[in-house]
């Protein structure tokens, strides 16, 4: 709640305090201000009222985002006319010059998103290997789709039916087979962590009747990939046939043929 306030000219204010008793302190109950005094007070209280009205008219779900957005930027403009009411020229002009420094950086930043974006689109991810499971051991015979940044698994469940599931090489933790025979099963854990950054336990995902290898070069592949990232070296830099001999000799095992 605002505090009241008496405003007086100066002449009336003189001849209050000769007719002031002396027993009685001046001003004891008394606060006086002049007028410009009270406008600029009766100003900050506008001001202030003002920001009270937009707040609580942001939280009426019948604004628009646009209207709101118009509200927030009135806002934010009176709010810095009023820090900027008592500062010196120069202080003005270095608020100034921060404010020139800060637009500058956040285009910068902006740019740099922009060419990131622009360098992944533009990049071409290479294939590395193509693997489909054994018939008649699947009756509908799944694909493995491996390239530099990611795996793909297709799986056909009928005629014209598919389910495709796409794991980022940078969500894998680990790959593993399994052999018998001819025959091999290729798990693969992942942690999808922009779905779920608190997830813990990883999902294993298992593509059963694979030739043996197949499942053994898959392995390696997707082991060669993840020491390369783990280097941080850029295998999209590299043509495929570096690409296959360098993976392929990060992720071998001694001891499966």
């Amino acid at each position: 709640m605002k505090s009241t306030v008496i405003f007086a000219d100066k002449n009336q204010h003189e001849e209050e305090e000769k007719d002031v008793p002396l027993s009685r302190p001046q001003n004891a109950s008394k606060m006086t201000l002049s007028r410009d005094e009270y406008r600029e007070v009766i100003k900050e209280a506008y001001k202030e009222g003002a920001n009270d009205a937009m707040k609580q008219d942001k939280k009426d779900p019948s604004l628009s985002p646009a209207q709101e957005e118009g509200l927030s930027e009135r806002e934010h403009g009176e709010n810095k006319e009023y820090r900027n009411r008592n500062l010196t020229a120069d202080q003005k002009e270095g608020v100034k010059e921060g404010e020139k420094e800060a637009a500058k950086v956040e285009a910068q930043k902006r740019e740099e998103t922009k060419q990131k974006l622009q360098a992944i689109a533009e990049r071409h991810d290479i294939e590395i290997l193509r693997a489909k499971t054994v018939f008649p051991f699947s009756i509908f015979p799944d694909t493995l789709i491996i390239d530099t940044t990611k795996m793909t698994i297709i799986r056909k469940q009928m005629f014209a039916t598919e389910h495709i599931t796409t794991i980022p090489i940078k969500d894998v933790a680990d790959a593993t087979v399994q052999t018998a025979l001819f025959l091999a099963t290729l798990t693969v854990s992942y942690m999808p962590q922009a779905s779920n950054p608190m997830m813990i336990k990883p999902i294993e995902d298992h593509i059963t009747c694979l030739k043996r290898e197949d499942a053994i070069r898959a392995k390696n592949i997707i082991k060669g990939i993840l020491v390369a990232h783990a280097e941080d070296i850029d295998i999209a830099k590299l043509t495929p046939e570096e690409i296959i001999n360098v993976i392929e000799k990060f992720g071998g095992s001694q001891g499966v043929a």
